[in-house]
């Protein structure tokens, strides 16, 4: 199986990446730094492919079984920034049907559920919501993973300041 991985380099994607490839998966990672990523992988194939234009990634995609997506809504994007949960698999999508992907695989979030629960509402779980929505309206087969905030983020990702906000235990469930 061919499965090219979009966020290859970062905090979780290194990992995925590796043990994807030590399973013994024939692996092409799409990425807009194609020196940092060959820095951290340079016995892998690397692709130039950005989720900002679909073109960009419709030849990274070609012969690829599987696409793996490790995105995130960094701390400091605003609602109106361009996220590459929502255009960003947008064009995914169109770049992966286009290049006849079989399947999509999506590490989202489990705390989006949260959304709505007495009276609360948050943007970033609007769009984490909308992307499992248009993964599961593509047409392509998709498998959505759904871990809740991981303890190594604490440090990284979770903590501002003296603050921590929020931690849950690991829970993955694949659809």
């Amino acid at each position: 199986m061919h499965i090219a991985i979009i966020s290859a380099t970062g905090m979780i994607g290194k990992p995925v990446t590796h043990e994807l490839r030590k399973a013994g998966f024939s692996i092409r990672i799409i990425a807009r730094d194609v020196d940092a990523a060959r820095r951290l992988f340079p016995d892998i194939e690397i692709a130039a492919g950005d989720l900002r234009t679909t073109a960009s990634l419709v030849g990274p995609l070609q012969g690829i079984d599987t696409a793996y997506l490790n995105l995130s809504i960094r701390q400091t994007e605003k609602p109106a920034d361009f996220h590459t949960e929502e255009q960003g698999i947008v064009n995914l999508i169109e770049a992966a049907k286009q290049a006849g992907v079989r399947r999509i695989a999506y590490l989202s979030s489990i705390v989006m559920r949260y959304q709505d629960m007495d009276g609360f509402s948050w943007w970033v779980f609007a769009i984490k919501q909308k992307a499992v929505r248009l993964l599961k309206a593509s047409g392509i087969p998709y498998t959505i993973f759904y871990p809740s905030c991981f303890m190594e983020s604490l440090n990284t990702t979770q903590r501002v300041g003296r603050f921590v906000l929020q931690i849950d235990l690991l829970c993955v469930r694949a659809i």
